[in-house]
């Protein structure tokens, strides 16, 4: 399973806002509390099913669990083992755990 916590980029200056919680996200609980932290999810690796989630997905679980089975193929086939992934856009942080 991947987990996958978004951290946008803030501005200088900008305020941050936390998300809130929905229920029954225990195994989220080490990232609730990220400065920043506006959505985290844990995916089933297999089908991309959200088993959990915190805050709301302005629509890039799905590119970001892609984009991590890419970089999880490349370490496959170089005898590898994927441990995390840091993934940085314009406008945000991922962190994607294996």
């Amino acid at each position: 399973m991947i987990q996958e916590a978004t951290r946008p980029a803030t501005p200088p200056g900008a305020t941050e806002v936390c998300a809130t919680p929905s229920p029954g996200v225990e195994c989220l609980a080490p990232v609730r509390d990220l400065p920043g932290l506006t959505h985290a999810c844990l995916l089933d690796a297999t089908d991309g099913r959200v088993l959990a989630a915190i805050g709301a997905d302005e629509g890039t679980a799905a590119a970001v669990l892609a984009w991590g089975r890419r970089a999880d193929a490349v370490a496959t086939d170089r005898g590898r083992a994927l441990a995390d992934l840091i993934i940085t856009t314009d406008a945000a942080h991922h962190l994607l755990r294996a």
